[in-house]
């Protein structure tokens, strides 16, 4: 947040206001996250300092070695992660002034403040908002009973507040966006003279610099009211608070556009204020109000020019099926399918294309994307053609050889546009269509037939024509379900993160029973993966951006499904989890996974996997919330969104590296499947004990590739093959520990594709070919 620097004079005056000296440094990973606070080295997350950026430590001989761990501090929480992850030049180091604050202090009442053992506590019970005394009382749940703690406010910085215990020792630092407006204001104005003009200036910087723009407005106008004359003394921070208030809508316009949400960036767009605003912003704000008008007028035309076109066609044999398809797109258009159709649009005036040429790129455009469109009518005609035997083929209800057959017949069906088709398919059409900001209660049938029910709340303005990122979350046993999707999506009256940032909110009621913990069973975890392939059927998802998360033992379940399917997920996310024993030993399946991983000081996270996994350079995050335990930490929420846009999946990996340890007869790992895994599992004395996975891929000549098995107890295996990861123009060839099993030229298979489509429904990865031994 830009400060007003004009007024730091003024600061320096004032007797409850204060200048704050600011050492932060920025700190920027290889992904492009930023994090910011006080920097340092360390040996290890149990506090041992090898050194502060500040100075130099030689790497002469007799030296220990070891990969250091960065802590950022940034007074609410300390994050940890291995130095490795730092971008060349990622390191800003401040060591002047960085910027000042206005900051104020709270005087609270303390009494008799007795001391006792945040580590020995059973839990934390009722934690009340703050009143506007700046006061909240939390319960403690402890061996001896329940404890009532009263703390209070006693300092409010912009970004943070300190927090003390008035009646126990126990103090906190909190993010100030914790605060509502209300107590906010409260607790500003109780702290000075509200008459005073230097302080109520003060307090509309306070908000500025807080980022709470429409609060510094809000104040202003009440200002403006009572001032005699009429606010002029404020007209240069209502100036300031003007241009960052517009500033805040029009990124907020910008991102609504960029995740679909057009009817919500353009009233935001309508609503826009003209005065004092910097002309640039004026004018992409009338770009994007004449574009939408464009837009909108195309979505009511459309219809009507592709209609006269097809009058103009010199032969009308195909009416029946052209009528069929302009009604079908005529239904399916929408702002967000309107981009299918932009070929068409720049050639629409092109005369030397015919009639059948324009429609060709509309028609065509619709199934493949605007960029993979042809000009051949006919050909177009075999797409939709395609188009309505897959919807059959997805709709049977199982696999029909007769259907795969029919597509495969199709002329000039290849592929690559097979591939194209099923990508852009929107899911096959529910009697009831899903619509956006819209909670649903569903149900499934688990792999030993018990019936399962999961939620999932849509994005706003969701739209089947537009693939989305998923945020799976698993809730801690006991817990709410109402309450916990409101936690992660918000309510009616405020919008939560999922909502904001365009996610599809998914929230399995993965246990095996009702209210037992978390047993760390294949069954859960079958579970939660079979949650994943009912999404993506029922609803268009970006396979590539499927996040897992969990609070507590939830946040276990959620280690352990990266740790089992490494190939499914963008990232981890566990907040208050304690890494279970499994995780200790076989946390290096998913060591090509992000991890964010979150917890209180108190919370008895498990610090030995921790170091494990920074020293080996691990993509991992470790935000740890000093002198607090046993909350989900919202502060981190808008924290881990950033950090999730930053995160995509990682597939097909040149060398594959796994470890089976739990009681299932196959598994998959990306390209390659191992089966008759369970005899071999069932004999292990002990869970710590595995059966090894090792498959690589290499092309020593360039003209081939090979993919190979190098390590494996299982009796058999599959292969599977796609354009990602092998050039179907060169030979292939597949080992199985140093034994050759194929060396040829292979040919995409049509009943791979559309099996491998319906089986799993990933838009991100289809396979073309696979090979069993």
């Amino acid at each position: 947040m830009k400060i007003i620097t004009s007024f730091f004079a003024v600061i320096l005056l004032l007797g409850g206001i204060f200048l704050s000296h600011v050492f932060a440094d920025e700190v920027r990973l290889e992904n492009g996250f930023i994090l910011k606070g006080e920097s340092k080295l360390l040996r290890s997350i149990d506090n041992y300092v090898v050194r502060t950026f500040q100075q130099d430590v030689g790497e002469g001989n007799g030296q220990f070695k070891y990969t250091p761990i960065l802590e950022v501090n940034d007074q609410i929480r300390k994050y940890y992660l291995a130095d490795d992850l730092l971008a060349v030049n990622g390191l800003n180091i401040e060591k002047e002034v960085l910027s000042a604050y206005d900051i104020f202090k709270i005087p609270q009442v303390k009494s008799g403040r007795k001391k006792f053992r945040l580590p020995t506590l059973r839990g934390i019970g009722k934690i009340t908002s703050f009143d506007e005394q700046g006061q909240r009382e939390v319960t403690i749940h402890t061996s001896q009973g329940d404890i009532q703690v009263i703390q209070g406010i006693t300092f409010l910085h912009p970004r943070y507040i300190k927090v003390e215990g008035l009646n126990y020792d126990w103090d906190v630092t909190l993010s100030t966006d914790v605060l509502s407006p209300e107590v906010l204001r409260s607790l500003l104005l109780s702290t000075v003279d509200k008459d005073d003009p230097k302080m109520q200036r003060s307090i509309a910087r306070f908000y500025l610099q807080a980022d709470r723009t429409y609060e510094a407005y809000q104040f202003l106008d009440e200002l403006e009211k009572i001032s005699s004359d009429g606010g002029e003394q404020y007209a240069d921070v209502r100036l300031e608070v003007r241009k960052q208030l517009a500033m805040q809508i029009f990124n907020e316009i910008q991102q609504r556009r960029e995740l679909g949400q057009y009817v919500l960036a353009y009233q935001a767009a309508r609503a826009f204020p003209r005065d004092d605003i910097p002309p640039e912003l004026l004018f992409e704000i009338d770009e994007f109000l004449k574009q939408y008008d464009v837009d909108i007028e195309r979505l009511n035309s459309v219809p009507l020019t592709l209609a006269d076109l097809q009058s103009q066609l010199q032969n009308h044999e195909a009416d029946p099926q052209l009528n069929l398809i302009r009604r079908l797109v005529s239904e399916e258009m929408s702002m967000a399918s309107l981009a299918r159709l932009n070929s068409f649009f720049e050639l629409q005036s092109d005369a030397k294309l015919t009639a059948e040429q324009k429609l060709a790129l509309a028609y065509s455009g619709w199934l493949l994307g605007s960029e993979n469109a042809v000009d051949d009518l006919q050909l177009t005609l075999n797409l939709w053609e395609a188009r309505y035997l897959i919807y059959d083929y997805l709709r049977a209800s199982e696999h029909s050889a007769e259907l795969v057959t029919q597509i495969k017949a199709i002329e000039s069906i290849n592929a690559e546009r097979l591939t194209l088709l099923l990508q852009h398919l929107p899911p096959v059409p529910q009697a009831t269509p899903f619509t956006g900001g819209t909670r649903y209660e569903l149900e499934l049938n688990d792999h030993l037939g018990n019936q399962m029910q999961y939620t999932v709340l849509t994005p706003l303005e969701y739209s089947p024509f537009r693939q989305y990122p998923v945020l799976l979350a698993l809730p801690p046993t006991g817990v709410d379900p109402q309450m916990f999707l409101e936690w992660w999506g918000g309510s009616a009256e405020k919008t939560g993160e999922t909502l904001k940032r365009g996610y599809l909110l998914v929230v399995p009621q993965f246990q095996a029973a009702a209210g037992l913990r978390y047993n760390h069973n294949l069954i859960e975890l079958e579970r939660i993966q079979q949650t994943i392939l009912e999404i993506r059927r029922q609803f268009s998802v970006n396979s590539d951006k499927i996040f897992i998360a969990g609070i507590g033992d939830g946040g276990d379940a959620a280690i352990d499904s990266g740790i089992l399917h490494p190939d499914i997920f963008a990232g981890v996310i566990s907040i208050r989890g304690r890494h279970a024993e499994d995780a200790l030993h076989y946390w290096k399946n998913g060591f090509r996974l992000p991890w964010y991983l979150v917890g209180g000081e108190y919370d008895g996270r498990e610090v030995t996997l921790l170091n494990k996994m920074f020293q080996q350079n691990s993509n991992l995050i470790y935000a740890q919330y000093p002198n607090r335990v046993s909350e989900w930490y919202r502060e981190e929420q808008e924290r881990l969104f950033d950090w999730m846009e930053l995160q995509n999946r990682n597939l097909d990996q040149l060398e594959i590296s796994y470890e089976a340890f739990l009681p299932q007869d196959e598994i998959k790992v990306d390209w390659i499947e191992s089966r008759g895994l369970e005899m071999q599992l069932a004999k292990l004395a002990s869970r710590r004990r595995t059966v090894p996975l090792e498959a690589k891929l290499t092309s020593l000549k360039g003209d081939h590739t090979t993919l190979q098995v190098t390590k494996t107890l299982g009796t058999g295996h599959t292969f599977y093959i796609s354009p990602r990861l092998h050039d179907f123009e060169q030979e292939l060839i597949l080992k199985v520990k140093g034994r050759q099993k194929l060396k040829e030229f292979i040919e995409p298979d049509f009943e791979v594709i559309l099996n491998d489509f319906r089986t799993r429904y990933d838009r991100q990865q289809i396979y073309w070919a696979k090979f069993e031994f």
